[in-house]
């Protein structure tokens, strides 16, 4: 009797490069072309780090945009400096979010009567919320407690080899 089998059928899916920060450097700089178009007018977006090896969390890095995305151009060109990316060096997974800062109103602002109010005052100064996951990347952190790699183009099929510098 002739079974079912089951047929792969192979397909491309065009991924971008890994993202790439430095620890170690002054100012880096990435694009991204969201899953999500951010919202016109977006100058900032939320970096959620976490890490592949160990699922460590790094949360909260707020990113410059140093463009300004749109319908027709959604890249989004994040810059940060590279004392605000996560120290460990490795590979990570990164939550990329539209967000709103949240802050806590003052007594004065306040539109209820105070026996009316059941809104807890802890004294924080607001929050971060995230609304909109424009999309999740891979990237490499280096920089930080790791030994230099170094990446040679070959010059006969443009290919590439990496060193890396054990001592």
């Amino acid at each position: 009797m002739w079974g079912l089998r089951e047929i792969v059928i192979p397909y491309l899916v065009e991924k971008q490069p890994m993202l790439q920060f430095n620890y170690s450097q002054a100012t880096n700089t990435n694009a991204v072309y969201p899953d999500v178009t951010a919202s016109v007018g977006t100058t900032q977006v939320l970096l959620d780090f976490t890490q592949s090896i160990n699922k460590n969390t790094f949360l909260g890095v707020i990113t410059t945009l140093a463009n300004s995305p749109t319908v027709l151009n959604p890249w989004l060109v994040l810059q940060l400096t590279g004392s605000s990316v996560p120290p460990p060096s490795g590979q990570y997974d990164v939550n990329i979010w539209q967000y709103t800062q949240t802050y806590l109103q003052t007594w004065s602002t306040q539109a209820t009567i105070w026996d009316q109010t059941d809104f807890t005052w802890d004294g924080s100064q607001g929050g971060i919320q995230r609304d909109v996951l424009l999309s999740t990347e891979r990237a490499f952190v280096s920089g930080s407690n790791e030994y230099p790699i170094t990446q040679y183009l070959l010059p006969t099929n443009a290919g590439y080899y990496y060193t890396y510098n054990h001592p």
